[in-house]
């Protein structure tokens, strides 16, 4: 349930991305996967944030002053309440057109309620909210249009995705009455066939109700912590494992399904389906309300927009092409910096000189090194400098890279020079999350602590350029698994290869910078492994966090999604990774899976992967797995807890043979990922 309609704001905002021994998660389609055995459990962000930063969550910005907060808060609230009283609405609705059906006539005005009454419906409270705040001008009108919208969108007919009336069809999926709620009406879904049913699906209703009143106390939480000038992790608040928001949810559906009998498509996983696509959309609704400041754009001296031919190497079951696909781009890599000692003023021996003085030049005069710099964004007593250097894979220097900080836009960028070093003025006294990017180069970040008023060297970077080998995948297909796979990769550790299964039934979102998604159908997929070898350190999407020793990483990419910039790639079911277990963890241990998100500079704890061995390949060419190190082939039960279907275990039985043990790990999306 991901709205396609764009956003109409004029402010940008950043959106949100997920390890097996450390397995890493991107944007734009990459997934960068890094596996490393953890020495202690998964850390938790220590990034703090402030008013008018990046929400922990990702979906717009924490607001700068009481007004706002209050004004985001009212409207949140309300606009909540409005979600949870349609739902009511349909709850009612269906429990009305259960009862008839069995002969107990039960009217309900569902549309009244709803909205089109002026007083009671749903729609009409959340407009006398709205009236209120309009008349003790507490919100930018900017904030008050897309209350407006969003109003409008969720109580819009079915065949808005985005609607409450077409969620209500997968909530009240259970089509074995072969009758609909509203079958001359705007809304979805089919009256259950049983009273088990019925109440399976009401349950799952105030369930998803909770959901979204849970993601929205957060934000307020943080929200109202930003404006005191503290802190409250909107993230673990989300997705802690005891008592977040998400584990209550989870917590909440197994309740349900150990009470009543659930009809199939609301099963365990159709549940939490639900509650990612719900969890999606809202954090989208929430970034049209908590809007991000407006940031001015700055002209690249040398840049200019360039058709760029890639090479994609297409690889199908029956046959390999390659074929050249022009993409267009902004580039950047035409603007090469001199090196600062070459243009630096000349310093008066005979005086002193402190810090800022001599390194204002870096970012102000006519044709500075480091461009966009608001005036007065560098303060005296904090200016700092940054250094650093960029290589390629062979060791040669590499020029071009953009070098930005995450959340500080004021801050300008600079690249890097054709030695591959880069200078930056920032202001010291706090952790910095430097940006790395470079078209046709897996991005890369890294934290650094600026010293006021000295000079801070950061660690070697290199950056490596994507997979040269892409899998063409089709979702309208009627095959059962498709598979896409890196290139083998050996080392001293030894031999592997990331292998991806898309199922029969997948689909596949991607999420665009404007919080605009679209669906993709046919797509091209990479996987880059980012740990051969002892370079592994530095080509990482992020350093590892504390506790979390190194042992793989790949980035997981669609082409589709670079070339149009996109945050990330979501796909429900989930894509599954297979990759040779040449670490040598046991049979049946758990694989560790985190990613990290480039929008928001933190790592991502989720669940947990498997080491599983191909004990035998049946005859009729099913592999049979040992899943628990027992040594027997596990149950059908036992798979299918683990999501592994018959068709899967055919695809494993071709690619893999007995006595071979591997990592399976589920990826939700595509992006910087880490195991």
């Amino acid at each position: 349930m991901v709205s396609s309609k764009p956003s109409r704001l004029s402010s940008s905002r950043i959106p949100v991305s997920r390890l097996v021994w450390l397995l890493a998660v991107s944007l734009a389609g990459l997934t960068s996967v890094w596996w490393v055995r953890p020495t202690a459990s998964w850390p938790r962000s220590r990034r703090v944030r402030a008013a008018g930063d990046v929400s922990a969550a990702g979906a717009g910005c924490l607001p700068s002053t009481k007004t706002l907060k209050k004004c985001e808060a009212t409207i949140t609230k309300a606009f909540g309440t409005l979600i949870a009283n349609v739902i009511a609405c349909h709850t009612r609705q269906a429990d009305a057109a259960f009862s008839t059906q069995r002969g107990k006539a039960n009217q309900f005005d569902e549309e009244a309620c709803e909205e089109t009454d002026p007083k009671t419906s749903a729609l009409a409270k959340f407009d006398a909210v709205l009236a209120k705040v309009k008349q003790k001008n507490l919100c930018p009108t900017d904030v008050l249009s897309n209350a407006t919208d969003l109003a409008a969108e969720v109580t819009a007919d079915r065949a808005n995705p985005s609607s409450l009336d077409s969620l209500n069809g997968r909530v009240y999926c259970d089509t074995t009455s072969n009758e609909l709620i509203d079958p001359n009406g705007d809304d979805a879904g089919a009256i259950p066939g049983s009273a088990d049913s019925l109440a399976c699906s009401d349950g799952v209703a105030r369930n998803l109700v909770n959901l979204v009143a849970g993601l929205i106390k957060c934000r307020t939480k943080a929200a109202a912590a930003a404006v005191k000038g503290g802190f409250f992790d909107e993230s673990i608040c989300r997705g802690d494992p005891a008592k977040g928001v998400r584990a209550k949810y989870d917590k909440a559906a197994q309740q349900l399904t150990g009470k009543v009998t659930c009809p199939q498509c609301l099963d365990l996983a159709g549940q939490g389906t639900l509650a990612d696509d719900l969890t999606a959309q809202v954090d989208q609704w929430l970034a049209l309300i908590f809007v991000c400041p407006t940031t001015t754009s700055t002209t690249v001296p040398g840049s200019s927009t360039t058709s760029t031919t890639i090479a994609v190497t297409t690889t199908t079951s029956s046959s390999t092409t390659v074929t050249t696909t022009p993409t267009t781009s902004t580039t950047s890599t035409t603007f090469i910096p001199p090196d600062p000692k070459t243009v630096a003023p000349p310093v008066n021996p005979t005086q002193f000189t402190d810090l800022s003085t001599s390194t204002a030049f870096l970012y102000a005069g006519g044709n500075p090194i480091q461009v966009g710099v608001a005036p007065g964004t560098i303060v005296p007593m904090r200016a700092a400098v940054l250094r650093g250097k960029v290589a390629q894979p062979d060791g040669t220097p590499l020029s071009g890279v953009r070098i930005s900080i995450l959340g500080h836009p004021e801050l300008g960028l600079t690249y890097t020079r054709t030695d591959g070093m880069f200078d930056l003025a920032v202001n010291g006294g706090g952790v910095l999350t430097v940006d790395y990017f470079r078209q046709d180069f897996i991005p890369v970040q890294r934290q650094v602590l600026a010293r006021w008023k000295d000079y801070t060297w950061l660690p070697d970077v290199m950056l490596i350029p994507y997979d040269p080998q892409s899998t063409l995948i089709d979702l309208s297909s009627s095959a059962d698994i498709q598979v896409a796979r890196g290139t083998p990769v050996t080392d001293a550790r030894g031999t592997r290869q990331a292998t991806l299964l898309f199922r029969n039934g997948t689909r596949a979102t991607m999420r665009l910078p404007d919080g605009s998604s679209q669906p993709l159908t046919t797509f091209h997929v990479r996987a880059t492994e980012q740990s051969v070898g002892n370079v592994g350190p530095q080509s990482a999407s992020a350093e590892e966090p504390a506790g979390v020793a190194y042992t793989f990483g790949a980035d997981f990419s669609v082409d589709e999604a670079v070339a149009a910039g996109a945050k990330s790639v979501d796909f429900s079911p989930s894509v599954v990774l297979y990759l040779e277990n040449f670490i040598g963890f046991p049979v049946g241990g758990p694989v560790p899976v985190g990613s990290y998100d480039r929008d928001k500079g933190v790592w991502m704890p989720v669940d947990n992967g498997r080491i599983v061995k191909v004990l035998n390949i049946d005859a009729s060419g099913l592999a049979q797995l040992d899943i628990d190190g027992s040594g027997q082939p596990a149950s059908a039960d036992a798979l299918a807890t683990l999501g592994i279907t018959e068709p899967e275990l055919a695809e494993v039985g071709k690619l893999y043979q007995a006595g071979q043990t591997f990592e399976r790990v589920p990826l939700p999306h595509f992006s910087y990922w880490d195991t």
